[in-house]
Order: structure tokens, then sequence, then C-alpha cells
């Protein structure tokens, strides 16, 4: 595409991205709620534990990486999800 329709399109598409987890963030709160009045409890997560689990989440995810897929892959959505975390409108 040429630039002035590039820098459009990403306009649009920023746009429609905000507006979309703006509607999923409510859904999940709306859902959250129907659980709860449901009965569920709702587990709160300490730093402690989540480190523990994403640890663990690491290691399978390197013992899967040239077997299950791709160690490039791999690394490939690595660099994604960093630049996501950086910057989430042009990661």
């Amino acid at each position: 595409l040429p630039e002035d329709l590039q820098k459009k399109f990403r306009e649009v598409v920023e746009r429609h991205v905000t507006e979309l987890n703006r509607t999923i963030r409510r859904q999940n709160a709306e859902a959250l709620a129907v659980l709860e009045r449901a009965g569920m409890k709702i587990a709160k997560v300490d730093e402690e534990s989540r480190r523990r689990f994403t640890a663990a989440t690491r290691k399978v995810r390197d013992d899967l990486a040239g077997k299950s897929f791709s160690k490039e892959i791999l690394e490939r959505v690595r660099g994604i999800l960093e630049a996501y975390r950086r910057d989430p409108r042009t990661g």
C-alpha cells in the first residue's frame, strides 16, 4: 500500500482494536460476575505463586521447542510479545 494508505489503515485498525479490547474487557467482567453470582469463588493469585507458575510454564515451553514447534517460531513469538509489551499500539 502507498504510505498515505498505510497510515490510514493503521489508524482504522488501532481505533477498532481499541474498541474491541474495551468490549472484550466489559464482556469478561460481565461473565465473571455471572459466575460469582452462580457461586463460583474467585481465587486471588499471590505474586510468588504467579512467579513459580511462570517459571514452570517457561521450562515446559523451552522443552517443547524443537519438538512440538521450531525454536525459530518460539523466538519469533517471543519477539512479537516483547514488542507488544513495550508498546501495544505498535507491537
